[in-house]
């Protein structure tokens, strides 16, 4: 069962006033929502960029749908009509953000495969572009997998993610194993480095010594899958 401070109010009043199949504009009268009728595809977006926003900004368990839906400037009740819960509207974010993470990512990529081969540094600095969006995300899927929500629900996006590392480091010369076991390795090393360094009770210097040593295994990326047997 989900903690209770994940069952934050949906509205900042006392009843709902959203009845299926019907929009019933409730704030307009204090000038906070639109009553102009708006596409599907607009108010989702509205929605997603909203929250987005907020979430950056607030404790994820003060954000209400009230205030999201008056941030977008529209009523509550298209929330649950093209989302459902508050938590569903929560991970539609999560793979929004992941999309916007990887178009990031991709750009830069696509911007070190014209550098001739042999200027490419080898280094773990292209997981770090969109890192920005990428923490945020991983905040939003803690605190929805804290919520109950299942945790597989975010695998299909995460591992886009990690497998789109992958493309770049087989650019690099690895097999394809090595490339994808390399991206594993070094999304998970980043992960704990953003979240969970305090927790282990790692220092700055045990976080730069694992980076050094991550980035010497790439550097000798060749020998190891070959050590492995995965030069095939």
């Amino acid at each position: 069962m989900s903690p209770k401070w994940c069952d934050f109010a949906v509205f900042n009043s006392k009843s709902r006033h959203y009845k299926r199949g019907k929009l019933k504009d409730v704030t307009a009268q204090k000038g906070k929502t639109s009553t102009a009728r708006v596409s599907r595809a607009e108010a989702i977006e509205r929605f997603l960029e909203v929250t987005i926003s907020l979430l950056s900004t607030k404790p994820f368990p003060d954000i209400s749908i009230q205030e999201i839906a008056e941030a977008a400037g529209l009523n509550h009740g298209y929330v649950f009509r093209y989302f459902g819960t508050r938590l569903d509207l929560f991970e539609a974010v999560t793979v929004e953000i992941a999309k916007r993470a990887r178009a990031q990512v991709e750009a830069e990529a696509e911007k070190r495969k014209k550098i001739s081969s042999d200027l490419v540094t080898l280094d773990l600095s292209l997981l770090a572009t969109g890192q920005q969006l990428t923490q945020l995300r991983m905040r939003v899927v803690m605190y929805l997998i804290s919520c109950g929500v299942d945790a597989k629900r975010f695998g299909e996006e995460s591992k886009k993610n990690i497998l789109l590392f992958a493309d770049y480091f087989e650019t690099l010369g690895m097999t394809r194993r090595m490339a994808e076991a390399t991206a594993v390795r070094s999304s998970a090393l980043i992960f704990t480095n953003n979240f969970m360094s305090e927790a282990f009770g790692l220092t700055e210097q045990d976080v730069q010594d694992g980076l050094k040593l991550s980035l010497n295994e790439i550097a000798r990326a060749t020998e190891t899958q070959n050590a492995l047997g995965w030069d095939a």
